[in-house]
């Protein structure tokens, strides 16, 4: 589908121009997972709009697969309102036909929404609620898993781990029945979420190697990115300065790709809790101010004390800091962008900064390179496609074509 892009384009473009609702809608509909797992979400979401917009008869059921296909992409970048909205027409529309699979898609994707704004009992309600409908339905194992996976993800918020680990091992069960890796990378990754919460560290580890492994055989990105921040924690909470490093810019760079913020705050955070124990407090309360401000507008931010390694790291450090101090770097980094935010975090490593001046680290990354376009260039020079050097570095194309415009 990636090699046909431009063709399923500008296929798109002559549908719409010929007023070809339901066609474009069909079209639409399919072409949404190429979108979703390239990381083409800014893309998905104005096409999925102009084609909700065009006038003409789309059953109510293809209307509501297009719709929730909408949330999905406002959802993945932030737009919890938006998302919110077309979930619920969804749902309406799908109730309005008892088209029972479409209301399933439609209260997974309300379950989402509300996890996001931290609200956990009306997100395990929406799923609940999912599951019951699932089995109405004949108990398809693929959804089952899928809203498995979900539910025991918020328990573990919830600090439920018992139920937690219950649903997950049920959907891994049902996942390896049918031989479906993405359900197996998903469902490892839920419990190497778990045992991270619990601080089993060597099992969370575990978990999400397999997780990472089966992620990178799919090419599927977030899953890579997903994983690579459970091990940044793993390696963080064990000393491990430069791993941790590793796992966290590469979550962060991912993340920024897929145009997912709440991915995108969380590795922030994670560097912010490492340069706190590497005694860079400046650097880690701009990181973490940068953090919230990525995270406000998607709604009630989690206590400080709910979210990975806050009390751990950054509470001790700020005792070594003038209060007034931690504030005004942590305001500097909430009036950053995330293009700033991105360009300060992956700057060359705090380690390395702390043993060579300025100007030494000028001449490593001439001309104003990130590190990642460094890698990226690195790459090009041996001799590597853009394809070649996307599925290396974990990155779509687009995303490798952006940075080599840059360099």
């Amino acid at each position: 589908m990636e090699r046909e892009h431009d063709n399923l384009r500008g296929a798109l473009s002559w549908l719409l121009a010929q007023g070809e609702a339901e066609t474009a809608a069909r079209l639409g509909d399919a072409v949404g997972i190429l979108w979703a797992w390239r990381g083409h979400d800014r893309e998905g979401r104005a096409w999925l709009t102009r084609i909700l917009a065009v006038e003409g008869d789309v059953a109510p059921g293809l209307r509501a697969k297009v719709l929730s296909g909408l949330a999905q992409f406002e959802f993945q970048q932030g737009d919890l309102d938006s998302s919110e909205k077309h979930f619920t027409e969804a749902w309406r529309l799908t109730r309005s036909v008892d088209d029972q699979r479409g209301m399933v898609d439609a209260l997974r994707g309300l379950g989402h929404v509300e996890l996001q704004r931290n609200d956990l009992d009306r997100a395990v309600s929406y799923w609940r609620e999912s599951l019951a409908l699932e089995h109405a339905l004949g108990a398809d194992p693929f959804h089952v898993a899928g809203t498995l996976g979900l539910l025991a993800a918020a328990l573990a918020r919830k600090k439920d781990f018992g139920e937690a680990v219950n649903h997950v091992r049920q959907a891994l069960a049902i996942a390896q029945d049918v031989g479906d890796l993405t359900l197996l990378a998903e469902n490892y990754l839920t419990l190497s979420q778990v045992a991270l919460a619990q601080k089993d560290y060597p099992q969370a580890r575990e978990y999400a190697t397999k997780s990472r492994s089966l992620a990178i055989e799919i090419k599927y990105a977030y899953g890579c990115a997903a994983t690579d921040l459970v091990l940044g924690w793993v390696a963080l909470a064990g000393g491990a300065w430069d791993e941790a490093e590793k796992r966290f810019t590469a979550s962060l760079s991912v993340m920024h790709a897929l145009a997912d913020p709440p991915g995108c705050a969380e590795s922030l955070e994670g560097l912010a809790c490492l340069a706190a124990v590497r005694g860079v407090m400046p650097r880690a309360a701009r990181l973490w101010g940068a953090a919230e401000a990525i995270r406000l507008p998607l709604g009630p931010l989690p206590d400080d004390s709910n979210r990975p390694g806050y009390e751990r790291y950054i509470t001790p450090m700020r005792a070594k800091m003038r209060e007034q101090a931690f504030h005004s770097a942590k305001k500097d980094g909430e009036a950053m962008s995330l293009e700033q935010a991105m360009h300060f975090a992956l700057e060359p490593s705090v380690a390395e900064s702390s043993m060579r001046t300025a100007k030494s680290i000028r001449k490593l990354y001439p001309a104003g390179l990130s590190v990642r376009e460094v890698e990226v260039l690195a790459l090009v020079a041996q001799g590597l496609t853009d394809g070649e050097v996307a599925e290396r570095l974990v990155l779509s194309p687009r995303t490798v074509h952006a940075h080599l415009t840059s360099i």
